[in-house]
C-alpha cells in the first residue's frame, strides 16, 4: 500500500484538502500516524478466535487534525461511518442523499472519499451491522506557530474532564449487579474475549 499511496501522491492530495479547509500551510502539516482499521459486524464473524470490533467508542485523537478514507465499497457493509457527538441532532431525515445519517454519523458515498475533521472533536466509529468496513485513518500534526501557546492544552484538559464525567454518569445509570473478572488474560481466547473487565450477570453464578 505504501507504494500505491506514493504513486497517487496521496500525501500531497490529503494535505492539500486539509490546507484548504483549515487555512493552514501545507508545509506546516506532517503525519503523526497513518494506519488501516477494520470494523466487522459481530454476527458475520464465524471465526470466533479472531479479535474484531464492530464500532469504536467516542474519543478524541492526539492530533489536531484527523481524517478517515473509506476503502471498502458502500455495498460491502451496512451501518458504519464516523460518528460525531456534536452532530447527533443535526440530521435532516428528509434528505435521503445526505452523507450525514442518523445519530450524527458521516457515511461517504463511495470508496476513496475522505472525512476530514479536528481530532479534538468527540467522535467514534459507528457500529457496523452487516459486512466489513475498512478505512485508512490519518493523524496529522500542525506546526505550533499556527496555535496560541497553551490554548490547546488547556482546552484538551477541560474536554477530558467532561468526557470522563459523561462516561461515568452513563455507566452509573446502566450499572447492574455483576461479578467482575479482571484477569482476562487467563481466559480462553476462543469466543469474543473482553480486553479489560468481563461482567458476568450474578444470576449465572447461582448454585
Amino acid at each position: 500500500m505504501s507504494q500505491y499511496l506514493q504513486d497517487i501522491s496521496f500525501q500531497e492530495r490529503i494535505f492539500g484538502l486539509l490546507s484548504d479547509e483549515y487555512d493552514v500551510d501545507i508545509e506546516d502539516l506532517s503525519f503523526l500516524d497513518l494506519f488501516c482499521a477494520s470494523y466487522e459486524a459481530s454476527g458475520d464473524d464465524n471465526q470466533t478466535d479472531r479479535e474484531t470490533m464492530d464500532r469504536l467508542d467516542f474519543h478524541r485523537d492526539g492530533s489536531l487534525l484527523s481524517f478517515t478514507v473509506l476503502l471498502s465499497k458502500p455495498e460491502d457493509f451496512e451501518g458504519g461511518g464516523t460518528i460525531f457527538d456534536a452532530l447527533r441532532d443535526a440530521v435532516d431525515e428528509s434528505d435521503q442523499q445526505s452523507i450525514l445519517k442518523a445519530s450524527g454519523s458521516i457515511q461517504p458515498i463511495d470508496a476513496g472519499y475522505a472525512t476530514l475533521h479536528s481530532g479534538k472533536l468527540l467522535h467514534g466509529g459507528n457500529v457496523v451491522t452487516k459486512g466489513q468496513r475498512i478505512v485508512l485513518v490519518g493523524f496529522v500534526d500542525v506546526d505550533l506557530r499556527n496555535t496560541r501557546e497553551g490554548a490547546l492544552g488547556s482546552a484538551a484538559k477541560e474536554w477530558g474532564r467532561n468526557d470522563v464525567r459523561e462516561f461515568w454518569n452513563q455507566r452509573r445509570l446502566k450499572q447492574k449487579a455483576t461479578w467482575n473478572i479482571s484477569n482476562w488474560r487467563y481466559l480462553p481466547k476462543k469466543g469474543r474475549s473482553c480486553l479489560g473487565k468481563c461482567a458476568l450477570p450474578s444470576s449465572l453464578l447461582k448454585s
